[in-house]
Order: structure tokens, then sequence, then C-alpha cells
């Protein structure tokens, strides 16, 4: 149930306008560098789903893990068995993890923390888990999205979108069911509403309480989204009430992973975006280059401005 009584509240001072743009500015070109490392979201080539037993890899397209051209048509095989994915490769190639000759072992994979990135020259690659499934992550530092890129068009900044909101906890938390574009649900903690006034409207987000972290993260969409901003809708983060000193939860961007249908981790589709009838013009447009190799846009949309 809703608990009754709303969070106690106290006001946060907002800071200068020319505070306000040199935080969103640097928080802008801290997320191009991140885009634009060597294995940054723009160097995502691919994303191939294991099978039980030996999966083939290497350039060949009818391997189950085809990697970029230039790499051995058949380098080896990914042998998923029994939960773990271990690796086995040809004779004279010359596949490395860490640095040193990969060996016939098992892989870490992102759920175990620092997954065993692979290396061929310019190629990477790794294992994830979603759930019960495994997949191989291929990223390329010459890919043609990053050498093509060139920035990302964003809208004016405005004092405006930098809003305050309330604090509404649900006793007890209340479970989301968040549909992810692989054709599932997670189910997702929500601690309470977040509520905020605009436009002489009044609001209501839900967001979950992601693993790892005590940030609030919020899914929503508006009228621009497949228009003028991303498609998928809006994903961004709020910090919550301090522990002890309740206050107005403040309404900034998030750092979540790209938005790309490669990358499937927490990912949720279209279906489990928060309706928001008001169109907001802010954050990022398009992305500026290349980008046929990768599904969707590699980067995210802004959300709301960071506090």
């Amino acid at each position: 149930m809703i608990a009754p009584a709303i969070l106690a509240l106290t006001l946060v001072p907002a800071p200068s306008a020319d505070a306000h743009r040199q935080e969103i500015e640097t928080w802008r070109r801290t997320r191009l560098e991140r885009l634009t490392r060597p294995d940054g979201w723009l160097t995502l080539a691919g994303l191939f789903w294991l099978e039980e037993g030996p999966n083939p890899f290497g350039s060949d397209p009818t391997n189950r893990v085809v990697l970029p051209a230039g790499t051995p048509r058949c380098m080896g095989e990914l042998v998923l068995e029994g939960g773990t994915v271990r690796v086995g490769v040809e004779s004279g190639i010359a596949l490395t993890a860490g640095g040193k000759p990969a060996a016939a072992t098992a892989l870490r994979t992102d759920a175990d923390g620092d997954p065993t990135v692979l290396e061929y020259g310019p190629i990477s690659f790794y294992v994830i888990k979603r759930r019960d499934r495994f997949a191989v992550r291929v990223k390329n530092s010459v890919n043609p999205p990053l050498l093509s890129f060139t920035g990302i068009d964003s809208f004016p900044i405005e004092r405006a979108w930098r809003l305050e909101a309330r604090f509404e906890p649900y006793d007890p938390p209340k479970e989301l069911l968040v549909p992810n574009v692989i054709g599932g649900a997670d189910r997702e903690k929500c601690p309470g509403a977040i509520v905020f006034e605009l436009g002489g409207q009044t609001f209501r987000l839900e967001p979950v309480r992601e693993t790892g972290t005590e940030d609030l993260f919020v899914i929503f969409g508006d009228r621009t989204n497949g228009y003028e901003t991303y498609g998928g809708g809006r994903f961004l983060y709020a910090r919550p009430p301090a522990k002890g000193r309740p206050r107005r939860p403040r309404l900034q961007q998030g750092l979540q992973p790209a938005l790309c249908l490669h990358s499937l981790r927490h990912v949720p589709s279209a279906a489990a975006r928060q309706p928001a009838a008001r169109p907001r013009r802010g954050g990022r447009e398009d992305v500026r280059g290349t980008l046929t190799c990768v599904p969707g846009h590699p980067e995210r949309n802004r959300g709301i401005y960071p506090s």
C-alpha cells in the first residue's frame, strides 16, 4: 500500500544560471569522452547469443559468433556447458587474454564482475550473462561508427528543466514488471513515487532501484520520442532523499550504458515507458556521423538536466 504520509522535505538552494550551464557542459564533455574511448559504446560491433555446446567464432558468416572482417575465418570455439563458457583456440591464432595467450579455460562473465576479455588486434570480445542465457559482446577499436562520429546535437540548455520533486515512499515497496528488448520482463522494486509540478499539471513517475545503487532509475516517454529525440524513451537517475535528512529528490541525468539493441543490459522496451503528455524538447537531439553497424542509436537520451 502507499504510505499515507509524504516524506518531510527541505528545500535545496538552486545554483546560479552560470553554474547550471557549466555543470551541463562538463557532463556533456565527459559523456563524449566515454563514448569515444577505445572500448566505448561506439566500438560495439555485435552481440551473439550462445547455444549449449560448441559455438565457433571467427569472420566466417556461418560461425555462431561472427567477428569483423580482418580476423581469421575460424579462430576457435566457445563451449557453453553447464552454465560455464570455455574457450578453445585453433593452432597458430594469436588470441590473447590479459596480454597473455588465451588458454583453454573457463571465462569470467560480466556477472562475475570484470569479464575475461579476449583480444585479437583491434577486436575484443567477452561473455555476458542475462538470467540463464549467455552471449558474446564484440567490440572493434576501429569501428566505422567510432571513426565517423562527429558529435551529438543537443537542445539549448534551459534552466526551466531543472526540477525539484517530492518523494512519496511506498511501504512496502511496489514490484514492477519492466519489459526488456529480449522478450522478457524484469521484476524491479519501486520504493516510491517521484511527484512534481510542471506547467500547472502534477506528474508522477515510478522509479525502480537497481541492484548495487541507491539512485532512483526513471523510465518515461514524451511526444518527441521517435521524432526529435530517441525513440526508445528517456532514461535518467534521481537522487533519493538522504537517510536521516529527508529532502526533495532532484531529477538529474543518469549515466546508464548506451541504449543499443546490441547491449541488452537492463534496457527496457518501449512498453516499459511511463507516458508523459507534455513534449520535452531538451537534452539530446541526434547523433552526427554514420551509425550503420549498430541498430538504434549507440547513445542514450539525457532526460531532465542534472542537479
